[in-house]
């Protein structure tokens, strides 16, 4: 499941605890735009799509993946990628009321 930072708050108390244990693991979430929950390998995604407001189909920029059992992180840097990962159908990340 994805979903926009600013639809956060939105969830069910559960999915916010789910996703607090994670976001307390890494010291900087503030350029975040999406998380991906994963609930198969107990995994949340941090994914920084810096064009997400002005792009159609935005380029992914960096992740930060933390896998809560084991506390281990992953992170990847798509930047330089000359054919990073876009981001489609960005509308059904975010709430209604989102303004941008």
């Amino acid at each position: 499941m994805y979903v926009h930072i600013s639809a956060l708050q939105a969830l069910k108390p559960i999915l916010r605890i789910y996703e607090g244990c994670a976001s307390r693991t890494i010291v900087n979430v503030d350029e975040v735009t999406l998380i991906k929950f994963n609930t198969d390998e107990m995994r949340i995604s941090y994914l920084f799509y810096p064009d997400f407001d002005t792009e159609a189909h935005p380029a992914l920029n960096t992740s930060i993946s933390i896998y809560l059992k084991t506390r281990n992180i992953v992170y990847r840097d798509y930047s330089q990628r000359t054919n990073p990962p876009i981001l489609h159908s960005k509308e059904t990340f975010v709430t209604s009321d989102y303004s941008l």
